[in-house]
């Protein structure tokens, strides 16, 4: 196995910012990737393929947690890294559940794809819904607001036999809690 730098993440904003005064953090800890192996076979493009059917199917007007549930591999899991809470197996449906109870209209704009070596899939995205319902927050519960929100996100994959390995999230939470009115989270 070869190791080769992979330099995708470099902002293409000269402030460091996206235009909209939020600070490029989210891709900063998406830098940890420096180095990712190479190996010969690696299908990126249908690995690319099944990462979008999942974020279309995790869509708030369309949500299907049986097929969100079945593109992940038995031990898959999806691991929200601003929280820390990790979802093994069937259990990665739970956030979904959560999120579509307290932001029916949820949004995933997608970026920039990247499908990198060995199964490696990078998305850059913004999250984007309507506070329509009770969220769990550090200390409580913040009631439904109606406030719009935007979140920039970083999410990367780890594909393995045409299923979702590993998935972790890395959206900006503090961000987040601000645009809801919750302060800094």
């Amino acid at each position: 196995m070869k190791l080769r730098p992979y330099n995708h993440f470099v902002c293409s904003c000269a402030d460091g910012e996206h235009g909209d005064g939020t600070p490029n953090i989210v891709m900063a800890s998406c830098l940890s990737l420096a180095f990712l192996a190479t190996s010969p076979g690696t299908s990126m493009s249908t690995n690319e393929e099944i990462i979008r059917e999942l974020y279309a199917v995790a869509e708030g007007a369309s949500l299907n947690l049986e097929r969100f549930v079945a593109l992940f591999a038995e031990d898959g899991y999806f691991l929200d890294m601003s929280s820390g809470q990790k979802w093994t197996g069937a259990e990665v449906r739970q956030p979904l559940e959560g999120l579509a109870s307290t932001f029916p209209d949820f949004h995933r704009e997608l970026l920039k794809v990247y499908s990198a070596a060995d199964g490696v899939i990078i998305v850059e995205l913004r999250l984007q819904g309507t506070h329509a319902g009770d969220f769990p927050i550090p200390g409580g519960v913040l009631r439904a607001t109606g406030k719009r929100f935007d979140v920039p996100c970083c999410d990367v994959f780890v594909m393995e036999g045409g299923k979702v390995k590993a998935f972790h999230c890395y959206n900006m939470r503090s961000v987040w809690l601000e645009q809801l009115g919750a302060g800094k989270g």
